[in-house]
């Protein structure tokens, strides 16, 4: 701090005696500038203080004390406030972008291809379940600006605001006092600091080139600390932007993957409805070929036209029918749904889905059904109830049959007979007791005698064609009681 020596000397001549002895002045707080003895002397000599006195003695002032550097001392208090300013945005900015990354989620891509794959993959490690479930809910909850910070966006401007303020401090009387005062008065506890040095020092300041040289630095620096602050809250702004579309992102990506929209409902194009419309369709697929099986079957049944393919997969054999209708013992199991037709893999998936989107399972809920429904099964053929059927069938056929099959016989050996003349037929040795007799043994299978039947006919003829008579009647009654397809052929088992 310097002395003003204009404005104090009247009041301190004795003292100022004193300090032309040792040939140097130091006057107010001993960490100002000086005020050489011969600047003094120089001011004493000149006649007391005239005009061109005052203008020696004040060049002689401020030529003793520019050696000491003093307005880059002030200079550098103002260089301090802009680096400090400097350091406060560059921190704000660093942890500002902190924020903004611990509040940003990012799209785990080898997780959201793995839900395409197998979602099953996810739902069984409690890990990757938490970071797909981190990006299906995810919302950018750090801030949007600086001035989202209250705390730190008020240290970044009450810093940068400070430098500017002393900056501009320094283009002016008022403010290069202010800042002298601060420096060396009042900033630091010293109240004798007079207005007449706090004169002199400004003087020093403003003629020193040195000292403008370095208020001038400190004044672009603060001007520059300006212009970052803005430059930084754009670029914040920015980065905060970046954080939270990428988030949006990740969400975005997440529940596309599972096929729901941002509320949570899930979607038609959905991998989930897509599995879920694949086991439909092939349930109905399903009930299409069963459907057309068993039509085709039951023709096949009628028509005893079974191929060796259908006769193995209903297990059965060739037989015969004995009049039963073998499509009565044939049935179709129940149509296949959904749930029966996925697969198992196909439903674990679908479950895995669906926990993946947060939604219930309400589209291939049962584990179970799963895999259940076999195409190659849909048929079944009721063996034991068709065979016992056939059994009983041809108890009640088989002694009509044999009755029919010996009365038709005996029609037509009658019938041959009654193509004869009357004495040919009686000499002929057939008709003849004993052993080459044909008629004998025809009647006496059902119990009469031949002599008696014999002469109960004036000739052999009109016995003869009694015979055939009596056999056709009974072979005609016979058949009535035989079903008309009693021989064919049936695909049994």
């Amino acid at each position: 701090m310097a002395y003003n020596y204009f404005e104090d000397e009247q009041n301190n001549e004795d003292a100022n005696q004193q300090q032309q002895q040792t040939g140097q002045v130091q006057l107010g707080p001993q960490t100002g500038t000086q005020v050489s003895g011969d600047a003094k002397a120089q001011n004493s000599g000149a006649g007391g203080g005239t005009s061109s006195g005052a203008y020696t003695n004040l060049q002689s002032y401020l030529d003793a004390n520019k050696s000491l550097n003093f307005g880059t001392d002030v200079a550098g208090q103002v260089q301090k406030k802009v680096d400090a300013a400097n350091q406060t945005q560059n921190e704000a900015g660093t942890g500002f972008k902190a924020d903004v990354d611990q509040n940003t989620v990012n799209t785990n891509d080898d997780l959201i291809n793995q839900v395409g794959t197998d979602a099953t993959q996810i739902t069984s490690s409690p890990e990757k379940m938490s970071d797909f479930l981190r990006m299906r809910n995810a919302q950018y909850g750090g801030p949007n600006s600086l001035v989202d910070e209250a705390d730190r966006y008020k240290a970044v401007t009450g810093a940068t605001n400070t430098a500017q303020e002393e900056a501009e401090a320094t283009k002016s009387e008022g403010g290069r006092k202010a800042l002298l005062d601060k420096t060396y008065g009042s900033g630091r506890g010293r109240y004798d600091y007079s207005a007449g040095q706090k004169n002199l020092d400004n003087l020093l300041i403003q003629n020193d080139p040195n000292s403008r040289q370095a208020f001038e630095s400190a004044q672009q620096g603060a001007q520059a600390a300006g212009s970052n602050l803005g430059s930084l809250k754009d670029q914040l702004a920015a980065y905060a932007g970046q954080g939270k579309a990428t988030t949006a992102a990740a969400r975005a990506a997440a529940r596309g993957s599972v096929g729901i929209d941002d509320a949570g409902n899930v979607l038609d194009n959905s991998p989930i409805k897509q599995l879920q419309a694949t086991a439909e369709n092939r349930a109905k697929g399903y009930n299409t070929q069963k459907t057309q099986e068993f039509g085709d079957y039951q023709n096949a049944l009628r028509g005893l036209s079974l191929n060796d393919a259908q006769l193995q997969r209903l297990g059965v054999s060739t037989g015969r029918t004995w009049g039963v209708d073998p499509t009565g013992y044939l049935s179709a199991q129940n149509d296949a749904t959904a749930g029966s037709a996925a697969t198992r893999e196909e439903q674990a998936r679908e479950a895995a889905l669906a926990q993946l989107a947060g939604v219930d399972n309400t589209y291939l809920p049962d584990a179970g059904a799963a895999g259940s429904y076999d195409p190659t099964k849909n048929l079944a053929f009721n063996k034991s109830g068709y065979e016992g059927a056939v059994n009983a069938a041809r108890a009640g056929i088989e002694p009509q049959v044999q009755k029919r099959d010996y009365a038709t016989g005996v029609a037509n050996t009658a019938n041959g007979l009654t193509g004869v003349s009357g004495d040919d037929l009686f000499t002929m040795s057939t008709w003849n007791e004993g052993s080459g007799s044909m008629v004998a043994p025809l009647l006496q299978a059902e119990g009469i005698d031949y002599r008696t039947a014999r002469s109960q006919y004036a000739s052999p003829l009109q016995f003869a064609q009694a015979m055939k008579a009596k056999y056709t009647d009974q072979a005609n009654q016979a058949s009535s009681y035989i079903p008309a397809n009693y021989l064919a052929e049936l695909k049994r088992a």
